[in-house]
């Protein structure tokens, strides 16, 4: 059982998008509402929100109106957010990832080899039954 820290803390849910944005944004705001009640000194970021709802808009112009420069510094947005949080929070399992889940945990993984402080990455379901 991992030991949640009882202290302000920024967590970032990783959960997968693009086979239905909507759905599975909606998913994960649900997710997020359940977690942050649990734990109310939990601040969680959702990349669908924080990132593509903002720079995209609506989910279904989001492939025709956009450039790849944009989708690039969607990702650069997304780098600088990991680099500031205290949990990861993997939505699914390992195996279940999607390609953008992917590269966010690898990018964690890299962080928690380079750097002194080391952020705490939790699957979903030990969140939730924590406590």
């Amino acid at each position: 059982m991992i030991k949640i820290p009882n202290k302000s803390l920024i967590a970032y849910l990783t959960y997968p998008y693009s086979n239905d944005p909507k759905g599975n944004t909606k998913k994960a705001r649900e997710l997020t509402c359940k977690i942050m009640k649990k734990y109310p000194n939990i601040f969680i970021i959702v990349p669908h929100t924080a990132v593509d709802n903002t720079l995209f808009g609506d989910f279904i112009e989001r492939k025709e109106k956009h450039a790849n420069e944009d989708h690039i510094n969607a990702i650069l947005c997304e780098f600088i957010i990991l680099e500031k949080i205290d949990i990861f929070i993997l939505g699914t399992k390992k195996e279940d990832m999607s390609t953008g889940m992917c590269w966010e945990y690898s990018y964690v993984l890299h962080l928690n080899q380079i750097r002194k402080k080391q952020i705490l990455i939790i699957e979903l379901e030990e969140v939730l039954n924590n406590g």
